[in-house]
């Protein structure tokens, strides 16, 4: 194509991945795109406040805790770097009970909470929170932009599209404070109008989304953390809907079977 010679910014918030593209007949005979982006944010509510997270990669504020809302949030209270002689920070530990007003290392006011003679601070925080709370009608889902409004009509926000999963976040790396997160990636493919995304909640499952409505159309489980979807077929395809409650089971089996197998190639 030609090189546009007006930019256009689009808020997409939610960390989106690559966007895929359908095109639209438009009424100029020329086609018109719309894109949709799954998201990959934290949809932990644990780590969240109304203006959205408040500990993942990309706020790259999951360190420093100060005070018991931090903690509250998901912030973690590492040793200080001058105190570690090698490797990642870890998280800060006591061999003594603190006082119980203490802001951040409270819970080791509790002689219950040590172990080996220590305490951990913030155990819970960061990517080692033992249970998350995931709401995907608040966070996470797919995002559409349909890209001739944005030219035409000066459209600056995509079309978000709640309840259709988000994905478990990243580890941190090698070199990583502990607990920390790492980059965090959501595969996704587009057959005709559909565009169909990797998701680990509300369960492990491929959702997939009408681009050319911008709306949810369905959701399929599958089995184990899925990776990523290789193919998505660019035509309908015919199932064979005999009578038989067997053929119908079956036919369920194979759709997911399908996805399945794709990812782990």
């Amino acid at each position: 194509g030609i090189k546009s010679s007006n930019k256009y910014d689009v808020d997409v918030p939610g960390n989106p991945s690559t966007p895929s593209f359908f095109p639209v007949d438009s009424d100029n005979e020329k086609a018109d795109y719309i894109a949709c982006m799954p998201l990959t944010e934290n949809a932990n509510m644990n780590q969240r406040n109304d203006n959205g997270p408040l500990c993942d990669f990309w706020t790259g504020s999951c360190s420093g805790a100060k005070t018991a809302s931090d903690v509250s949030h998901g912030i973690c209270l590492h040793e200080d770097a001058a105190e570690e002689r090698a490797g990642s920070l870890k998280l800060k530990r006591v061999t003594e009970a603190v006082p119980s007003d203490d802001p951040v290392c409270s819970r080791c006011s509790n002689p219950d909470n040590f172990e080996d003679g220590s305490c951990v601070c913030t155990p819970n925080c960061g990517y080692c929170d033992a249970n998350p709370n995931i709401d995907t009608s608040k966070a996470g889902g797919v995002t559409c932009v349909d890209l001739k409004a944005v030219v035409n009509d000066g459209l600056t926000e995509g079309t978000r599209i709640f309840n259709t999963g988000a994905v478990k976040q990243g580890a941190g790396y090698g070199g990583s404070p502990e607990c920390s997160f790492g980059r965090t990636y959501r595969s996704h493919k587009r057959g005709t109008k559909y565009d169909a995304s990797v998701a680990n909640y509300p369960e492990n499952s491929i959702q997939i989304v009408n681009m050319q409505t911008q709306e949810k159309h369905c959701q399929v489980a599958v089995d184990g953390s899925p990776a990523r979807v290789v193919y998505v077929p660019d035509e309908p395809v015919k199932v064979n809907e005999d009578s038989g409650a067997a053929n119908k089971l079956s036919m369920v089996g194979l759709f997911v079977a399908g996805f399945a197998a794709s990812m782990l190639l």
